[in-house]
């Protein structure tokens, strides 16, 4: 889970002391930094100060912010009366938590916040899901996928897993089939699939970017999976269910697929691809 902090130089050390410890924080010494940082690696949570520039660029503020929907945002600023409309403006594009310098910013209320950001984060849904789905297996197995699932954008290997769970590949499939899970490289594939559909959601990335970050061999290989797990191409990405309802629809237990089309939802993604 990666933590972007856009904020003077001196708030930085308080932000990196109460960040969730499964957040590698990157610090940016100017706000027109973020679009950049963003596409070269996209963050969970970014902690920014919309006065950090001497002339605050509000419009490129709010594209910002409008552009990585997929985000959680959290403004660490100065409660100042000629920055109202500006906070406010922000509000509106999609910011929803603010912490002012000097009035409620204790490491526990910063703490606390970027916790339940976390916690919120598309990212830390997703693995919380798939962990659930794996809860009738063995605890080591259990840590050694969560290692490789947190380690979302390197590529995810059955004999790397198997490894890192001190047992043969043969045994690691026998838990599963045990389980009446599906195979472990279905599990780690659907992982894949599903950190694909966030990175290309916003549409700031390229298919054969996004594909060579996750190690697909080729990027024909990741648009069959998307297209065969939720029904959309790369390029159909804007229009399809945003990322947290592509979650549940792929994760989620059956029933609770029907209640969700039954209440007018997004139809459901058709199975873990395999």
């Amino acid at each position: 889970m990666r933590l972007l902090v856009a904020v003077p130089a001196y708030r930085v050390a308080r932000v990196r002391d109460v960040a969730p410890p499964a957040c590698a924080l990157t610090s940016l010494a100017h706000l027109e930094q973020i679009d950049a940082a963003m596409r070269t690696a996209p963050a969970d949570i970014v902690v920014l100060d919309p006065l950090l520039d001497p002339a605050p660029n509000e419009a490129m503020m709010l594209e910002t912010v409008r552009t990585y929907a997929c985000a959680r945002w959290l403004l660490y600023t100065q409660l100042r009366p000629e920055t109202a409309r500006l906070l406010l403006a922000l509000g509106s594009a999609g910011v929803r938590c603010a912490v002012f310098a000097g009035v409620d910013d204790s490491a526990q209320r910063m703490g606390t916040l970027l916790r339940e950001l976390a916690q919120d984060s598309i990212t830390h849904r997703a693995q919380a899901r798939i962990m659930t789905m794996l809860e009738p297996l063995p605890c080591r197995l259990r840590f050694a996928i969560e290692q490789c699932i947190r380690d979302n954008d390197v590529p995810l290997d059955v004999a790397e897993l198997a490894a890192r769970a001190c047992m043969t590949r043969r045994t690691l499939e026998r838990q599963f089939l045990r389980a009446g899970l599906p195979t472990p490289k279905t599990v780690l594939r659907a992982a894949r699939v599903l950190t694909a559909y966030r990175l290309l959601y916003d549409g700031t990335r390229t298919c054969n970017g996004v594909a060579k970050t996750l190690g697909y061999g080729k990027v024909s290989t990741m648009r069959a999976h998307l297209k065969r797990t939720f029904g959309v191409q790369p390029r159909s990405l804007h229009e399809a269910p945003t990322p947290e309802i592509a979650i549940s629809a792929l994760l989620d237990p059956p029933e609770s697929r029907v209640r969700h089309s039954a209440a007018g939802g997004a139809p459901a993604a058709r199975t873990l691809v395999r």
